[in-house]
């Protein structure tokens, strides 16, 4: 990756991006310039709530991605549970 510097000139001319006009300000941020990357690792954040439990129905899109059958299809003797991959 190369560092590339932009005057403002060149700034000024870029068409396009996002009107951020209006949108409140972010009530999620932090500030932690000028600490270092251990204190910054160190600071105490709010837990978010836990998940709400996980509903599955057949057909789901998981389901339909093949996620319920990794490791079904795969030879191999040991695991009954399809965690032994033949290898």
């Amino acid at each position: 990756m190369t560092d590339t510097e932009l005057d403002l000139t060149d700034l000024a001319s870029v068409n396009g991006g996002m009107n951020t006009e209006g949108w409140r300000p972010s009530e999620n941020i932090e500030d932690r310039r000028g600490m270092s990357l251990e204190d910054s690792m160190k600071v105490d954040w709010p837990k978010p709530e836990p998940l709400p439990p996980l509903v599955r129905t057949p057909g789901d899109l998981p389901s339909q991605a093949g996620l319920d059958d990794i490791g079904k299809n795969f030879g191999g003797g040991g695991d009954p549970g399809g965690g032994d991959f033949g290898f």
